[in-house]
């Protein structure tokens, strides 16, 4: 899987609006996947989709888990959670 790059401060993709991701489909799990590891290269916790130059509603983020060391997350801008359900 390929390092992306992160945009950083002032680029015009950090300033549009990203689409809601609608379905989970082959390229999207490879942007997550590719995500994941950008991040994890890069000593990050948390990357936004945008910050690697696509406009999906998606971020990723690990934190510590004290059973295997550190846990991937990856989130999506069109699922609200509360209480561990799925907002309608």
């Amino acid at each position: 899987m390929p390092i992306l790059p992160i945009y950083v401060y002032d680029q015009p993709v950090l300033r549009r609006r990203a689409k809601p991701v609608r379905g989970i489909d082959g390229a999207l799990t490879k942007l997550t996947e590719d995500m994941f590891e950008t991040m994890h290269s890069a000593n990050g916790i948390g990357l936004a989709a945008n910050q690697v130059g696509s406009l999906r509603g998606l971020w990723s983020s690990t934190f510590p888990s004290p059973k295997n060391g550190r846990t991937r997350s990856p989130w999506s801008s069109s699922t609200r959670r509360s209480s561990g359900r799925k907002a309608k």
